[in-house]
């Protein structure tokens, strides 16, 4: 017999194996047990956070309106996300010296929350772990 017919019956055998149900279903096996052992779950957003770097720069709030406070944090994450920082620290205040409610902490926060959503920002946090004694957000940059 030669090569070619040889190669050719060899196929048929394959193919006609390849077609019975306990060869699909090992096949299916096998390539599940690959999966599981070659795909390793993905971080949570808490997980991934943990190897991030301390704050590596900083923004002061401090005697800026409410506005130009919204519209200098975005521009300060934009900035620091295409130079590559992971970690930065917005002061925003506790509100101490205003008259009446702080709002620097709630127009940031809102305005974090926003860049979240554009996936600019992976997760935040109040610095003391509490926005009534804090005047800092760290934010985690995507």
């Amino acid at each position: 017999m030669d090569k070619k017919k040889k190669a050719e019956e060899n196929f048929a055998q394959l193919f006609e194996k390849s077609q019975t149900d306990t060869y699909q279903q090992q096949m299916l096996k096998e390539k599940k047990s690959l999966s599981k052992r070659e795909m390793p779950l993905p971080l949570t957003v808490g997980e991934r956070i943990k190897s991030y770097p301390s704050p590596q720069e900083e923004l002061d709030l401090h005697g800026y309106t409410a506005v130009q406070a919204e519209s200098r944090a975005e521009t300060f994450i934009r900035s620091a996300r295409l130079r590559r920082i992971r970690t930065v620290r917005i002061i925003v205040g506790k509100g101490l010296h205003s008259n009446g409610k702080a709002v620097l902490p709630e127009v940031v926060k809102t305005k974090i929350i926003q860049l979240k959503k554009d996936r600019l920002v992976l997760g935040y946090k109040w610095e003391k772990k509490d926005k009534r004694k804090s005047g800092a957000l760290i934010v985690y940059l995507t």
